[in-house]
């Protein structure tokens, strides 16, 4: 199998969704924090705690690379938190919010830093393996909200991380694929009281993405993925009393 991919954060819905894609033409490895058991044999899970580097550095020390032409990386940990509940109020922050920046970067660091050392080894023995590092954020990332300052943050170092990464190694490509709100059930559980029906689904993403991925031209590439909805208010990123309230609303009834 020329392909391996490699999942971070094999339980989410996007996780999941990569690995139904790739799961009978491709060796996978999941990694998830606890035991995960699957029936395709194509599938090993790795358990690991990616915030933990020690542990992180042991991630694959028994993986055989040896038949794999290009491993894709799909990073899908990381977790949010609604910040300035004072608003109108806005308190600027100073860090970034540790758990935020230790599940979004630290994760990617660390399972990249292992998989380049052990690609790298491979390479220096002749078996020329490429790698693609596909990291997800928000299409609102762009825009200077005040509830979302820390992911925003933690998302911006992430992918000069990796575009870093594709300067400094000309066999690593990186892919970022921002996108709407993504129907799962961490994303409904933190909003029960949203209408999902314009939220795009797991396999929506994929479906929307791989192709570009695995046929991907230049080094570092960037892509927006969104569903239509046709309440969408053009003034909606900009307008802060909109965003509170609707995100109030969809949290706490």
């Amino acid at each position: 199998m020329k392909n391996m991919l490699v999942v971070a954060g094999a339980r989410s819905g996007i996780g999941k969704a990569y690995i139904d894609y790739f799961q009978e033409e491709s060796k996978i490895i999941g990694i998830t924090r606890t035991e995960q058991k699957y029936d395709n044999k194509n599938i090993t899970n790795l358990i690991c705690d990616l915030t933990n580097k020690d542990e992180s550095d042991k991630l694959f020390d028994k993986t055989d690379f040896s038949r794999t032409e290009r491993v894709i990386l799909v990073h899908t940990v990381g977790i949010d938190i609604f910040e300035c509940k004072t608003y109108p109020k806005i308190n600027n922050i100073n860090t970034i919010n540790p758990l935020i920046y230790s599940t979004n970067v630290n994760t990617l660091k660390n399972v990249c830093d292992r998989l380049i050392e052990k690609l790298s080894q491979y390479r220096n023995n002749g078996k020329n393996i490429a790698l693609t590092i596909v990291m997800f954020g928000a299409i609102s990332d762009k825009y200077n909200i005040p509830f979302f300052m820390s992911f925003r943050e933690s998302k911006k170092i992430s992918k000069l991380y990796i575009e870093n990464l594709t300067r400094k190694y000309n066999w690593v490509k990186g892919f970022v694929v921002n996108v709407s709100t993504v129907k799962t059930n961490l994303t409904t559980s933190i909003r029960p009281y949203a209408d999902t029906k314009y939220w795009l689904l797991p396999r929506e993403v994929v479906d929307k993405s791989v192709d570009k991925i695995l046929n991907q031209k230049e080094h570092f590439e960037e892509i927006q993925i969104f569903k239509f909805d046709p309440n969408f208010e053009s003034d909606y990123y900009f307008n802060n009393d909109k965003i509170y309230k609707k995100w109030i609303k969809e949290m706490y009834g």
